[in-house]
């Protein structure tokens, strides 16, 4: 594949029709890895026109013409030119007067930011961003309005995955981590020392979703092969391979009885499964575009999905029929989760702000704004009064991770992972632990402060 100011150039894949027909040429191994990194045509060709389109609307919002030589070069050097004095003020909201009054007090912010002060000065943007904690703290800006980045408890990188990290979960006692790649391999990891514990072997492409039984016994994993399959994780035996999609699996969830699952997935339905005889119960039907993300209720007879088609849903799950929606994203959904008592749902994707709504009524109660990317991952909570989120980062921008106020709509705290691209995130049941997967094919924990 090539840049083009059009998006992607699309060109012929030969690779996988090679292996298919020299297949004796060929390990197992190697042909499911060409399966998983080349998919079929009719795919790609859907993937390079949406790929496209969305290209053309980023540049559109960005304000650069897609004719223009090099669009994403231009992109690219708007974020990491260099900033002027006025720049750095509108970034801190605050007048540009304001700041030069606040930084000739500061004497201990001079060395990195005193070429601002020069008629025609500049710095560079990673140096703001690297003196932005202490800007914050020689300002005394308000923390609701511009919270301290906290620095993750560190701990080094789970590494055993053989291609990039798609997916991870946490057990309900925080104890151990499930993790699936674009190896195909589902792989349960001590959360605490990063030992791995079992690697699970079975699925013939990517795995893309992995969820625990509440008891932590077992484990569920779907992905690109379109199957739902359940794990024994003391033995690591394969209990069941669920089959009813007729596209990827794309997010899972378990219930509180440990016997029913929910699957959701790119052929648009959510499946309702009975994990014990390993039948479809019901196929929720309505999304008009992929569903991305699915979640329990506490009553375990109700859920809530989102998806492509940038709606927020919620089903009955002895009837199938969907009894609300909740409005308000403007792009697609890609992640949700109902608090503990039920009566709170929030959801987060590519408009890159959280939402939070009130389950009986429907009702937008907050629309949580702040992360400059696409937000992949929200948890409440136990106590219902604060909801934490994570987003993807594709540079290194301060707090992928945030804690909102639930009563306030206000930002509690940050917490940064610096240096990381992160593909995926996900939260312990309480809200104080996470994890990213990178695309640097690790797992990262964090430890987020209270």
């Amino acid at each position: 594949m090539s840049c083009h100011t059009r998006g992607m150039i699309h060109k012929t894949d030969q690779v996988r029709a090679h292996v298919a027909k020299n297949r004796s040429a060929f390990s197992d191994e190697d042909a499911a890895i060409v399966r998983t990194q080349y998919v079929k045509p009719a795919i790609m060709d859907t993937l390079f026109e949406r790929d496209t389109k969305r290209y053309l609307r980023a540049l559109a919002q960005t304000g650069t013409p897609a004719d223009a030589a090099d669009p994403v070069a231009a992109v690219a050097h708007a974020y990491e030119s260099e900033m002027e004095l006025a720049q750095v003020a509108a970034e801190l909201a605050l007048p540009a007067e304001e700041f030069r009054v606040r930084l000739l007090r500061a004497s201990s912010l001079m060395r990195a930011l005193g070429p601002l002060l020069v008629a025609g000065g500049t710095i560079q943007r990673d140096a703001f961003l690297d003196t932005l904690p202490q800007i914050l703290r020689e300002f005394h800006l308000p923390a609701a309005a511009s919270p301290a980045v906290q620095a993750p408890t560190k701990q080094e990188p789970f590494q055993g995955h053989e291609g990039q990290v798609l997916c991870v979960t946490f057990s309900q006692d925080r104890k151990r981590i499930l993790s699936g790649g674009e190896d195909n391999t589902v792989r349960l990891w001590d959360a605490i020392s990063g030992r791995p514990l079992r690697t699970l072997v079975g699925h013939e492409q990517g795995v893309l979703a992995v969820a625990f039984t509440p008891d932590g016994k077992r484990a569920l994993s779907g992905g690109m092969d379109r199957t739902v399959r359940s794990w024994d994780l003391a033995s690591g035996r394969e209990l069941l391979c669920l089959r009813g999609h007729t596209d990827r699996i794309s997010a899972l969830a378990c219930a509180a009885d440990g016997l029913h699952a929910l699957s959701a997935s790119w052929d648009g339905t959510v499946g309702y499964w009975n994990l014990t005889h390993g039948r479809l119960l019901r196929r929720l039907a309505g999304h008009a575009g992929h569903v991305s993300s699915v979640a329990f209720a506490p009553d375990g007879r109700h859920a809530v999905s989102g998806g492509y088609d940038g709606t927020v849903r919620w089903w009955d799950l002895q009837t199938g029929q969907e009894t609300r929606r909740f409005d308000g994203p403007q792009k697609e959904v890609l992640c949700v989760a109902v608090s503990l008592k039920g009566d709170l749902v929030a959801a987060g994707g590519n408009d890159h702000a959280l939402y939070l709504w009130n389950a009986t009524t429907g009702r937008l109660l907050h629309r949580f704004q702040g992360h400059d990317t696409a937000v992949v991952a929200v948890a409440f909570r136990p106590d219902g009064r604060s909801v934490v989120s994570g987003a993807s980062q594709y540079r290194p921008a301060a707090g992928p991770i945030r804690v909102w106020d639930v009563a306030s709509g206000s930002e509690r705290q940050r917490v940064g992972a610096q240096n990381a691209t992160i593909w995926s995130v996900a939260f312990s049941a309480d809200g104080r632990r996470a994890v990213i997967a990178t695309l640097d094919k690790t797992l990262r924990p964090l430890d987020i402060p209270q």
